[in-house]
């Protein structure tokens, strides 16, 4: 019985889902998981832009896409020959883009972290160690979104 397999990619935002897996040359996803611990995880994806569909200006259909302000979701769908699951691999944010074109390739390089990694790069604010207390989750939820004492991460609307 044969396995297989096929991945999709889709950049998010609050208001739409595009999805770019038909322009994905590549990708590479490092995921580090320890026991009791928050994984961090960050890669690169390489899109096709041969059409000059992402380069600004160029007029392509996605030249305006707002890359910082979307998440960007892998999963992967698993068909063992009977039943197909789905498994969400990762939600990811853009921390840097990089236009590329040798003459006979364009392509888009992405630079891509998890939530955490991109909420740890930002100043914090002001934090009083006295107001907040609670589980670990209760913490990083506050740091994300605002709350008992600590301003909000200056995170775009996804």
């Amino acid at each position: 019985m044969a396995c297989t397999h096929t991945w999709q990619v889709e950049f998010k935002d609050a208001s739409a889902t595009t999805d770019l897996t038909s322009y994905v040359l590549g990708f590479s996803l490092h995921q580090s998981v320890q026991i009791a611990r928050n994984a961090s995880y960050n890669g690169y994806m390489h899109l096709d832009n041969n059409s000059n569909i992402f380069t600004p200006g160029a007029g392509g259909t996605h030249q305006a896409f707002d890359w910082f302000s979307k998440i960007i979701q892998f999963t992967c769908d698993i068909n063992d020959g009977s039943t197909t699951s789905t498994a969400d691999v990762a939600h990811m944010v853009v921390v840097d883009i990089d236009f590329q074109d040798d003459g006979q390739q364009a392509r888009v390089m992405l630079t891509l972290a998890d939530f955490f990694s991109y909420a740890g790069r930002d100043q914090v604010v002001e934090i009083d160690i006295t107001a907040d207390y609670g589980t670990l989750d209760e913490i990083g939820e506050n740091i994300l979104n605002g709350g008992g004492g600590i301003s909000a991460v200056p995170f775009p609307k996804f």
